[in-house]
C-alpha cells in the first residue's frame, strides 16, 4: 500500500526533502512520526513522506505526484508554525 505520512515541522521545507526515522528524531526533534514512519516501512508499505510549515499547496501536488491510498496525518500540537 502507497503510503504519504504528513506532519508539522518548524521550518519551510522542500516539497521534493524526504526524511527517514533518524533524521526525524535527531535532526528534527519527531518522535512520534519516526516510530509511524519506521512501522509502516517494517510492515512492507511503500511509504514518502511530506513536512508541513506555513502552505497546504505542497499537500496537494504531493498527493497528486505519489497517488497514496491512504494519507497519514501526524499533528503534534505545540508552537511550530509563524506569528
Amino acid at each position: 500500500m502507497k503510503v504519504l505520512v504528513v506532519f508539522d515541522i518548524a521550518r519551510r521545507a522542500t516539497a521534493d526533502e524526504t526524511f527517514s526515522p533518524r533524521e526525524l528524531k535527531e535532526e528534527e526533534d519527531k518522535e512520534t512520526e519516526a516510530d509511524v514512519l519506521s512501522c509502516l516501512k517494517r510492515l512492507g508499505h511503500e511509504v514518502e513522506t511530506l513536512a508541513v510549515f506555513d502552505d497546504v499547496l505542497p499537500i496537494v501536488e504531493k498527493i497528486k505526484s505519489f497517488a497514496p491510498d491512504v494519507v497519514f496525518t501526524v499533528r503534534t500540537y505545540g508552537d511550530t508554525g509563524p506569528g
